[in-house]
């Protein structure tokens, strides 16, 4: 696959991706969550409509414990932080409190296949303490661990471990 064929794909299809590698060799396992939408009819044109808020993107479990993913893009220099909503950030926050994991996967375009995983309560922990609407890549790479996707799974275990 080309630079270009790999920015361009959607990231929830590169992630599932490895994480069926994950599956397959029966180191864990995970499932996409699935997009609770409808058809319905606008001003007589069909449109898919959100009709819930939807869970975190993949739910799965690594060495007995439970995980949840949450993933965003970033194509810009910087990722606004309203675009993790707080239904996700209440998911994520309520699976660690229960003792399991939950990651923020960042993808940075600009990067050719750079994947920043973020802890939630490190990403909490942030936005607490810099009252601000948006985060820069250098920071995202500072308060999670910067991988690529040829090293994702391996970096991704040992977030876990």
């Amino acid at each position: 696959m080309n630079k270009e064929d790999i920015r361009n794909i959607k990231f929830e299809l590169l992630i599932e991706r490895l994480l069926k590698e994950i599956n397959k060799n029966e180191n864990g396992f995970f499932i996409k969550s699935p997009t609770p939408i409808k058809k319905v009819i606008i001003k007589k044109k069909e449109k898919i409509v959100y009709y819930q808020k939807a869970f975190c993107d993949f739910t799965g479990i690594i060495n007995k414990k439970f995980i949840l993913l949450e993933l965003k893009d970033i194509s810009g220099n910087s990722f606004e932080l309203r675009r993790l909503k707080q239904h996700q950030i209440n998911q994520l926050q309520k699976i660690k409190k229960l003792g399991g994991e939950s990651f923020i996967l960042f993808r940075i375009k600009k990067e050719e296949n750079i994947i920043v995983i973020v802890k939630i309560f490190d990403y909490l922990n942030f936005i607490e303490f810099n009252n601000k609407k948006s985060i820069n890549i250098q920071m995202i790479k500072k308060i999670g661990q910067k991988t690529n996707l040829n090293e994702f799974i391996p970096s991704f275990t040992q977030l876990v471990n």
